[in-house]
């Protein structure tokens, strides 16, 4: 599970709305690194 703020999830939101994408899922990717 993960958690975005407040303010990330209105941004996506509006980059759906902005693409015309609303109603789709949105796709994270995690790359391991680091030490």
């Amino acid at each position: 599970m993960i958690t975005i703020t407040e303010r990330a999830a209105h941004e996506v939101h509006e980059i759906a709305k902005k693409e015309e994408l609303e109603g789709q899922g949105l796709r994270l990717r995690v790359v391991g690194g680091g030490c």
